[in-house]
């Protein structure tokens, strides 16, 4: 077993679901082992954090309502 006071995680960031899933786990994990965890989003480290896959919102321009 890892002697680590922490732990880190990489939560994928393409679903919003499985990221609040892994982020959940990961802090359960942290509270049973009694350590720390680090979330680490490498996938989006130098682009900006959008929800939606093409960017269109509720309220999007390109949506013509």
């Amino acid at each position: 077993m890892n002697k680590l006071p922490f732990f880190i995680q990489t939560p994928w960031v393409g679903a919003i679901g499985n990221m609040s899933e892994e982020i959940y786990y990961g802090l359960l994990r942290a509270r049973r082992e009694n350590r720390k965890v680090i979330f680490f989003f490498p996938y989006d480290l130098f682009k900006p954090f959008i929800f939606s896959k093409y960017g269109l919102g509720i309220n999007s321009e390109f949506l013509g309502w």
